[in-house]
């Protein structure tokens, strides 16, 4: 059963890997808010696709073909909405919030003093709303549903197993390996960020924002033409 533990992590890294606003704002927040933060709100998006993948590998998923109309334009309606409040946050963003503070160092032999930049630790409450808007943004996005309900590896993973697509472990062994890579692949982009914000300067951050903001609105743009037009496409709900 390795092979499917394996095969989850490969499709989760897939799936990780794709350039989108999931990642775009692990960024932002990694390097605006501090990697606490952004390594919460990144573990949130992985705890959805988790989730996706136990939906798609027990079927219940397919039932996101059987939604009306309105139900499918809720969905990206859902998701532009939560795509246009991060992207107005970076537009509107001053500064990282970071703070200074003078620490001991010794120069030549001799002790000094030099300020430090650094960000706050931040609180429980605040790494529990990162969690809930990456969860939150994930689940309403039907680009990623649409992924994992028709992911061709999904469908041949359980052809390749044999006997194990009746062995009840074999969604687990799946989800286990997506939220492995997803996990490590968040982890891993929040150090990188982490590691150079430092040498930044407050003016850089502003851009930054600037720039993922716009971003993060134009794809909020997108969900929300997606959400019109499947509105329009159709003069009767049912």
């Amino acid at each position: 059963m390795l092979h499917i533990y394996l095969l989850g992590i490969a499709m989760g890294l897939y799936a990780a890997a794709m350039p989108g606003p999931i990642n775009l704002e692990v960024v932002r927040r990694a390097l605006s808010r501090g990697p606490r933060l952004g390594l919460a709100f990144g573990l949130g998006a992985s705890s959805a696709d988790v989730i996706f993948v136990l939906l798609s590998s027990l079927g219940a998923l397919t039932i996101i073909n059987l939604l009306p109309p309105w139900g499918k334009a809720i969905m990206w309606l859902t998701g532009s909405v939560i795509l246009f409040w991060l992207g107005i946050t970076g537009l509107r963003a001053k500064g990282p919030a970071m703070q200074k503070r003078m620490v001991k160092v010794i120069k030549n032999g001799e002790e000094t003093h030099e300020p430090e930049i650094f960000f706050p630790r931040a609180s429980i409450i605040d790494m529990v709303k990162s969690y809930a808007i990456g969860l939150a943004l994930t689940l309403s996005s039907p680009p990623t549903i649409m992924f994992w309900l028709f992911n061709g590896l999904m469908v041949a993973s359980t052809r390749l197993t044999g006997k194990a697509i009746e062995n009840a472990s074999v969604p687990y062994l799946l989800a286990a390996g997506v939220g492995t890579s997803c996990a490590l692949w968040v982890t891993g982009a929040v150090t990188v960020v982490n590691r150079f914000h430092r040498n930044l300067r407050p003016e850089t951050y502003v851009w930054v924002e600037r720039i993922a903001g716009s971003a993060l609105c134009c794809f909020g743009g997108y969900a929300l033409i997606e959400a019109v037009r499947i509105m329009a496409k159709f003069k009767h709900w049912g």
